[in-house]
């Protein structure tokens, strides 16, 4: 596999960082190293502690999501995509239900895919949440050739967990506003740089709408809850809302550590690097 700090999606949206003027073109690291301590793993990069953060996995185009678990059967579906069909299915169980809201409302914030557009006239970017994208491909369905040993238990939690996941869409901030006293809403199934990063792009439910995006405190543990137990190679880029980014290729319990250890070096900073940008 290519490394990820060499994918033209990495490198088409530092491009459009640029574009935007969300960064200067003397910003060019993208790929960070394992080695050394805090200071020098993430001194190039404008992070700052109160800053919203996002877990992105590039994929060349929409159809290479698929790969998350169209895979050979004794390679099973990725360790990733695994853990959140566990977490859609305790979401049907009483006694789980409360922590796997708030992992399930976390991933949605934080974990999304980031590839390429190629059926317009030219290729465009787009950002589509983890969960979301999966569920409307139908990636967290059953497969009997696949997993054969599943209980009926496992396959109605599974069921109703995905029925509790339905209601949730993306969306984006409606350009229309008939009532000041109300924001409107109109869901969509992706969004683009610009709208993911200008404040426009929300989860909606039928109670309320969430920003997307994260705190480093709560991207890591979401991270800590994905990662576990099983160690295998990911490409990740973990990005802010002020438009800085890092790529990392390597194992998931060094991605464990690396977000472990950034959170601890923001916050032994005695004033933050950046300032959220306020929304318009």
């Amino acid at each position: 596999m290519a490394r990820l700090a060499e994918s033209s999606v990495v490198i088409a949206l530092r491009d459009w960082q640029w574009a935007t003027g969300r960064i200067s073109k003397s910003d060019i690291g993208m790929f960070i190293s394992l080695s050394g301590n805090a200071d020098k793993k993430f001194g190039d990069f404008k992070l700052g502690l109160k800053d919203r953060f996002y877990l992105f996995e590039a994929k060349s185009t929409s159809d290479s999501v698929y790969e998350e678990w169209h895979r050979p059967i004794e390679k099973g579906r990725k360790h990733a995509h695994c853990m959140l069909r566990r977490l859609i299915e305790r979401l049907a169980d009483n006694s789980q239900r409360e922590e796997a809201r708030k992992l399930a409302g976390l991933s949605l914030r934080a974990h999304h895919f980031l590839y390429a557009d190629l059926t317009g006239t030219r290729p465009a970017l787009r950002i589509e949440p983890y969960l979301l994208g999966t569920l409307r491909r139908g990636g967290f369905a059953e497969n009997a050739l696949q997993e054969p040993e599943r209980c009926r238990a496992e396959k109605d939690g599974l069921r109703r967990g995905l029925s509790a996941l339905k209601v949730i869409r993306a969306a984006l901030r409606s350009k229309v506003q008939p009532d000041p006293a109300m924001v409107m809403f109109d869901p969509v199934d992706e969004w683009t740089p610009a709208q993911f990063f200008g404040y426009s792009a929300s989860l909606i439910g039928p109670k309320a709408a969430r920003p997307v995006g994260v705190t480093l405190e709560e991207l890591d543990a979401y991270i800590q809850y994905l990662c576990d137990g099983r160690d295998e190679e990911v490409n990740a880029i973990v990005a802010t809302a002020n438009g800085s980014f890092f790529c990392f290729s390597g194992s998931t319990s060094e991605l464990r550590a690396l977000v472990n250890e950034l959170r601890v070096h923001l916050a032994a900073r005695p004033t933050a690097v950046t300032k959220p940008r306020a929304p318009p």
